[in-house]
């Protein structure tokens, strides 16, 4: 994410055409993979979170429950797996 973040940033800062055109590329592929990344990984570290808090993790008045329920949906919200 680092990567892309770099890759907007010189899109964005360059002055030579060429180099806002490949920037700019490596920018839009880049921000699709993080987007897959995160939305793929997500219920896998909610899961890992309401492990670590145990009893309170499933406890609806926490936000926890919402997360857990929510993040696998997100990769469809998102778009990012089509």
């Amino acid at each position: 994410t680092f990567r892309s973040a770099r890759a907007v940033d010189d899109s964005v800062m360059s002055t030579d055409p060429v180099e806002i055109e490949n920037r700019g590329a490596l920018a839009r592929l880049l921000t699709a993979v993080a987007k897959y990344y995160v939305c793929k990984s997500a219920p896998r570290f909610v899961y890992e979170a309401m492990e670590c808090h145990g009893g309170n993790g499933y406890v609806e008045e926490s936000g926890l429950p919402r997360l857990f329920r929510q993040s696998p949906l997100n990769a469809i919200w998102e778009g990012s797996s089509n």
